[in-house]
């Protein structure tokens, strides 16, 4: 068959297609020949949510007084990235080292997904490829079952690896600089990473929670007790008289839904998501569920408040929300996945909980706080929602004037203002609560929002160890959410 030019098909289309007045031009041809599309590989944001993104780096975007200038700030640190991309380049192992500072590769790759800059996103590429090729997993370090929820910072380090890889999806349709098996040799580490992490929880969760916990329910709730006295009181929330409140009793069982689990957890279900594997999802979802069953409270207390102490008596809000960092982040990519249409983590509610003196899921009666009242159906808005009472006092439905602890109110503000949670919910679930939470909107009893600065060095609206990069990304994206 005789091949016919290009160009004598662009002349052709010109001359013949014209429709109600719209001719189609050669340039506009040629355009739609040279101009290759560019794959969206993320779950984390659709394409709407990225046109404001883009909008938001070209023009700015403050949310309110109070909130950063995220996008400016990213900006003015790509130079410094584009010159020295190994500036802050992991380490994990024995020696790790996750400098503060090293956001700055994720946020360039958030720049170049939302500009669509090829340049940009070959050297957030080229330094992916090089950090996994300089921290080898073969190494002797990791022939160990480590403990991850304690040992090394496996938290931090975990954390790491799920934004290099969240960072890695951003830019893989668009860089053009990576061969096939370069990014072979990517997935495949993000894979070998995952397998020293899903071997670790599973073997230990089966020990503490009983065999097949992911498929039938935990059949134990081991160690039994009281939170440990030496290392915190089981008793972290107290009343105006420095009474204990020993319906928020702590016990140490639920030290398994940590925020450094959790962590982990994150990262196996992330994983899971963008590579397929529904049993590994369903195992990571179903111990969600079990966060909100039997850790958190009714009225949206969570246990993680045990970290109280009188240098800090607001600490427990604040690794809260750490926890609340990977459970909001599974909800999000649960539903923009929608592996399971009919079982979307956002809209999961119950009422089981644990029952102060019940056995049924330990052999000694158990001492803790009942965590339902067989009435009350929670969900992770609940917990949410919880968290934003320390903000507000009774008169505005809040506890920060009634909860004590150390003989000072469990006032969070000016000390902590997390609202980028609420955000990132809120795309979901469009609720007006929700939103005069992360807005702070001083109408309904929040205070003026002040920027605050904690953390693993990083500014509270970027999630626990940042890993939300930056809370300007999800604030007023509602309308970019398209629900199935």
């Amino acid at each position: 068959m005789m091949k016919i030019p290009i160009y004598f098909v662009i002349l052709f289309l010109t001359l013949s297609c014209v429709e109600d007045d719209i001719l189609i031009t050669e340039q506009e041809i040629v355009n739609k020949i040279d101009t290759p599309k560019i794959i969206n590989y993320t779950y984390l944001f659709t394409e709407q949510a990225k046109n404001t993104l883009k909008e938001r780096f070209e023009t700015d975007y403050v949310t309110g007084s109070g909130f950063t200038s995220d996008f400016s700030h990213i900006k003015d640190a790509l130079p410094d990235f584009l010159t020295s991309p190994d500036k802050y380049r992991p380490e994990f192992g024995l020696n790790w080292n996750i400098t503060r500072g090293g956001e700055i590769i994720h946020q360039a790759g958030l720049y170049a997904y939302a500009m669509e800059d090829v340049e940009i996103a070959n050297v957030v590429a080229a330094e992916l490829l090089e950090t996994i090729n300089m921290n080898d997993l073969k190494d002797p370090f990791w022939d160990i079952n480590h403990n991850f929820s304690i040992h090394y910072a496996l938290m931090i380090q975990t954390s790491k690896v799920k934004k290099l890889k969240d960072t890695y999806y951003l830019i893989k349709g668009l860089t053009d600089i990576l061969t096939e098996n370069e990014k072979n040799d990517i997935e495949t580490w993000f894979k070998d990473y995952k397998n020293l992490v899903q071997n670790w929880f599973m073997s230990r969760m089966d020990h503490y929670l009983g065999a097949n916990w992911e498929n039938i329910g935990i059949s134990r709730a081991y160690p039994e007790g009281l939170f440990p006295i030496q290392y915190n009181d089981p008793f972290p929330i107290k009343n105006s008289k420095g009474n204990n409140m020993v319906e928020y009793a702590v016990t140490w069982f639920q030290d398994h839904f940590n925020n450094r689990v959790l962590d982990q957890v994150a990262y196996l279900h992330s994983w899971a998501v963008y590579n397929e594997d529904l049993e590994l999802e369903h195992c990571t979802r179903e111990f969600f569920k079990l966060a909100i069953k039997y850790v958190t409270w009714s009225d949206g207390t969570y246990w993680e408040l045990i970290r109280n102490n009188s240098k800090d008596n607001t600490l427990g809000v604040f690794y809260t929300n750490i926890s609340l960092t990977s459970l909001i982040y599974m909800a999000h990519l649960d539903s923009q996945a929608n592996h399971f249409p009919n079982d979307k983590l956002y809209d999961f509610k119950t009422t089981d909980g644990i029952i102060k003196g019940s056995t049924n899921l330990t052999v000694k009666p158990y001492l803790g706080g009942s965590t339902t009242d067989g009435i009350t159906k929670k969900s992770i808005k609940t917990l949410i929602m919880g968290q934003s009472k320390y903000l507000r006092n009774s008169a505005n439905g809040g506890w920060n004037d009634v909860r004590f602890n150390n003989g000072k109110p469990m006032s969070t503000v000016n000390t902590r203002e997390n609202s980028v949670i609420a955000a990132i919910a809120n795309i979901y679930y469009q609720d007006k609560d929700l939103k005069d939470y992360y807005l702070y909107n001083t109408s309904v009893g929040y205070p003026q929002k002040f920027a605050i600065y904690e953390g693993y060095g990083t500014a509270e609206d970027s999630g626990g160890w940042a890993n939300l990069i930056i809370g300007g990304a999800w604030f007023e994206q509602e309308q970019n959410y398209n629900k199935f």
